[in-house]
């Protein structure tokens, strides 16, 4: 969702800066699309530039799409509990936060969760090891 938002963010700068349009406005984003769907075919869009504008709204879909996933997955893990459990409606036992968090990601949880790759320090690749 992250990168979602940083590709957004560039396009928009790009289009911005191309077309001379101003996203000041907050309905600027929802007439873009079809605005440039009438210049595109009447000649005066480019190929390049109508692409980077469906673009812009894949990447607002999928990021908001990333976020809510990455959101409710964080929230489980808060709770201590995977979404098996959860379907099945099974009770797990109550333990504090940040030790779900520790458990997940690593005793550097928030580098972890910001930056999600094996985490050396964990305690769970001494047990694989072993």
């Amino acid at each position: 969702s992250l990168a979602c938002l940083d590709s957004l963010v560039a396009g928009v700068a790009y289009i911005s800066a191309v077309l001379s349009m101003s996203f000041a406005n907050p309905l600027a984003f929802l007439t873009l699309l079809p605005h440039s769907i009438s210049q595109f075919f009447s000649g005066a869009l480019l190929s390049s530039e109508m692409f980077v504008i469906l673009m812009l709204y894949l990447w607002l879909g999928i990021g908001l799409a990333c976020a809510g996933f990455c959101s409710h997955q964080i929230l489980l893990i808060l709770r201590g509990q995977t979404r098996y459990q959860v379907r099945k409606g099974m009770v797990v036992r109550a333990r504090p936060w940040r030790k779900n968090l520790q458990d997940v990601f690593g005793k550097r949880w928030l580098i972890g969760l910001l930056i999600p790759v094996l985490n050396v320090g964990s305690d769970n690749n001494r047990h694989k090891e072993k």
